[in-house]
């Protein structure tokens, strides 16, 4: 009997740890209206995201790829940390419709990443983050461009 109150109380425990991670990091598309890029598609650009009062106006909250992406072993990458490469060894980096992005890093196109993936919102003040962990141990970073 013992045993199974322990196995209860992880169980609970464990939930509690995943929903609250959940309410940490979620839904950059499903959460805020107007999402997008900037026009060289470096800068995210979200409107009303998270949970606001009717009557404030919508917040436009924005969120510099440089923070989300990594260039790890050849490929474009998120979930690794954050600090992409600055330039020095990617250029050409575009965004298209689909929300995905790709730039040539060291001389060789990285292949497409999807940044609807990577991207999520800080439930407590609407800020669009960049999750810098991984998808099991988000690490959200959250800030302005």
């Amino acid at each position: 009997m013992e045993i199974v109150m322990r196995f209860l109380f992880l169980s609970v425990v464990l939930l509690h740890w995943k929903l609250v991670s959940a309410q940490e990091f979620s839904g950059y598309a499903g959460n805020c209206v107007n999402v997008g890029y900037d026009a060289a598609a470096i800068v995210a650009v979200a409107l009303n995201c998270g949970s606001k009062s009717a009557s404030v106006p919508p917040v436009e909250t924005r969120l510099s790829l440089d923070n989300c992406l990594s260039f790890v072993g050849g490929s474009l990458v998120g979930g690794q940390g954050g600090g992409y490469i600055s330039k020095s060894n990617c250029s050409s980096c575009v965004g298209n419709t689909a929300y995905s992005y790709s730039c040539t890093c060291q001389g060789v196109k990285t292949p497409n990443i999807r940044l609807n993936d990577l991207i999520g919102v800080n439930s407590t003040d609407g800020n669009i983050c960049c999750n810098a962990g991984s998808v099991e141990q988000p690490a959200v970073r959250c800030g302005t461009s």
